[in-house]
């Protein structure tokens, strides 16, 4: 802003350019923080000590489930966007839940992570081979989906949408769809 107040005099054009990326940031930020601020508020978990994950702590996510004894791989498809961090926290989230229900509640031997970048959307797919028997949405008891029910409230503050389910060929499958285009943090 005070490049922009020495500007004014001399090359009013672009200081009227700098004030009005400078509110553009000032609303970006406001909005991020209030996103932040509604998941903290659903948030009940003691207050963490070490750096919170995000997307580039999935490899290490996998290697922590594949020495539980879960084969977990990761597909990155299309250019990675550098997105908020609020925004990484959730997609993180997102894969720990899935994988964590795949392996401990649904006895799963395999899952399948793939992250499907494109410039408007980021679109999460976790799949795992556990269970076998397709069901349909209104018989899973609440109780069983909690940690996804909070996340697919996360991902509605994010403007996207989380959807859960058995499949018809055995397994479930978790998808995430993340619009982008107000969350790419500048570089």
């Amino acid at each position: 802003m005070a490049a922009a107040r020495r500007l004014i005099a001399t090359d009013p054009e672009l200081a009227d350019q700098i004030l009005t990326d400078g509110e553009a940031a000032g609303r970006a930020a406001s909005q991020e923080m209030r996103r932040l601020f509604r998941i903290m508020a659903e948030h009940e978990d003691a207050p963490q000590l070490h750096p919170m994950p995000d997307l580039a702590s999935v490899p290490d996510l996998a290697a922590a489930e594949q020495a539980a004894g879960m084969q977990v791989v990761v597909h990155d498809e299309g250019p990675a966007q550098n997105v908020s961090a609020g925004l990484s926290l959730t997609a993180y989230r997102i894969i720990e839940e899935a994988l964590v229900n795949a392996r401990r509640h649904a006895g799963a031997e395999k899952a399948t992570v793939r992250l499907n970048w494109s410039p408007a959307e980021l679109v999460i797919t976790v799949v795992d081979d556990g269970g076998s028997a397709p069901i349909r949405w209104s018989d899973v008891p609440e109780q069983s989906t909690g940690g996804l029910r909070r996340l697919a409230r996360r991902t509605s503050v994010y403007g996207g949408d989380l959807r859960w389910g058995r499949r018809s060929s055995g397994g479930f499958a978790v998808t995430a769809r993340l619009p982008l285009r107000e969350m790419v943090s500048p570089s």
